[in-house]
Formats: structure tokens, sequence, C-alpha cells
């Protein structure tokens, strides 16, 4: 099954930003180290352009020009080597684990069946691990509410989670105790918009869990945005079918989002 998460790694594939795209995402930090970055990367392009492009005008008869001009392609070159060094060097601050990762909450409550507390709780986490471009793992457990424990019958409709399998779950602070081990250690966070990101900080802070480690996201649904120039985000499923792909597993399936957001 390919999940949301894969299909955003498609989608950048698809919209010819390369590989590169996968460190994009790792703003806010180091958004101002991916931006010197590419500047260099740029620079560095043109200068080397500009100078294939003289030689190759030149005739055989302007032998001395030629040389000259090669002379000054081997000198830009060499000028700047302390440039790519250090795009090279910034490059290698981007985290290497990239964590993409989608939720599925408590919703859809009729009237008569809504919440005095009106309390959404997430039920399901799913991620994948992007390590060099590639997925190499991924996570999904579901979580049992502790708040309003019983599902809506229009929630699991929308979801697929049964009431049996919520009931069955870890509590919230496992499941976020599980996911975060899981994560390991210098990783940057990842998920089609803000809201998961908000949710998993409001379960946090209600059960007495702390929020840093949720500083070091990035919004891909806004980076998409920026990179194929839209005037404004469009949901997954835009996205998706503006790539010419097709969403394959279930909608509001947390694993199956999540996997379409990375792109194979």
């Amino acid at each position: 099954m390919i999940s949301p998460f894969i299909i955003i790694a498609g989608l950048v594939a698809c919209a010819g930003v390369g590989l590169f795209i996968g460190y994009t995402w790792a703003a806010n930090k180091y958004s101002a180290e991916l931006s010197k970055y590419v500047g260099l990367q740029n620079k560095y392009d043109l200068l080397e352009k500009r100078a294939e492009d003289l030689i190759n005008k030149l005739t055989p008869s302007q032998e001395q020009t030629n040389r000259g001009l090669k002379k000054l392609h081997k000198d830009l070159v060499k000028m700047d080597e302390n440039e790519t060094n250090q795009m090279k060097e910034e490059q290698s601050k981007v985290p290497p684990r990239i964590v993409l990762f989608d939720l599925e909450a408590t919703c859809c409550w009729d009237d008569a069946e809504k919440p005095a507390d009106n309390i959404q709780e997430i039920i399901e986490i799913g991620a994948v691990l992007v390590v060099g471009g590639k997925i190499v793992d991924e996570f999904q457990t579901y979580v049992k509410p502790s708040v309003n424990l019983q599902l809506a019958k229009k929630c699991t409709g929308l979801t697929g989670i049964t009431q049996a399998q919520v009931d069955s779950a870890p509590s919230i602070r496992d499941a976020i105790s599980m996911f975060r081990e899981w994560i390991g250690p210098d990783y940057w966070l990842g998920s089609w918009g803000h809201y998961d990101r908000h949710q998993l900080a409001t379960d946090c802070e209600r059960i007495g869990m702390e929020i840093e480690w949720l500083r070091r996201h990035t919004s891909i649904k806004h980076e998409y945005s920026k990179i194929v120039k839209l005037k404004a985000p469009i949901g997954l499923g835009g996205a998706i079918r503006k790539e010419g792909m097709k969403f394959d597993g279930r909608p509001h399936s947390a694993l199956a989002e999540e996997l379409h957001q990375d792109f194979p």
C-alpha cells in the first residue's frame, strides 16, 4: 500500500524538483541553511554554464582565446571551491531522518451523541521514516481515547477505525512514547498541514507531556504549494490528482495518507 507521505515524495519528483525537495521539508530552524545551500548551488551552476557557453561559441581559429577562456573556466571553478565546500557543509546540517506522519482523531458526533466538552482525541498515528530519499521504516498504532471512550458511528465510517480496535489499543501516553522512541534522534517532522502537529501538542498538554519535540516540524502542504507555485495550499487529494497519481489505500487511514505524502 502506498501511504500519503510516500505521495509527497512522488509529488516532488513529478514536479521536477528533484531529490532536494526531501530536504526542503526541513524549514523553520533549517530554512536559512537550506536557502544558503540552494543559493550557492545555483551560483556555482551559473558560473560554470557561462564559461562553458563562451567556450562552445568559439571557432577553431580562435585557439588563443579558447585557451584563455578555458583558463577562465578553471579559475571560476577554483574561485568557487570555497563556496562549494560551504554548500556541502550547509547540506550536512539537514537532519538525516525525515518523519512523515498523519493522525486520525475522534469526530463526527451527531447532536444526540456529541460530548459536552467536545474534545477531540487521537485514535491513530501513522508514520514513515525517510532516510536518503527512501522510506526505510513504518509506524502505526491505534490509540485508546481517555475522555470520550465511545466512537461515533460516522467516525468509524469515515476512518474505518472500529470501537474494538481502540478499546484494545495503547493509551495516548503510551502511544506517543512509542512514537517518539521510534522516531529516534536527529529528526525532522512533516505532515500535510499544521493540524496533525497541533492535535499532537493538544493531547500532550492535556496529559502533561512536553511538546518541545514538536517544534521541528514543517507543513508539507504549504511547502508543496510553494514548489509548484499554487496561489493557495490544496488538500492531499487535490495534490495527488494534480500530479496524475491515484490514492492507494483507504482515505483517512493514518498510515495510508502519510505514505502518499512521500511519493514513490
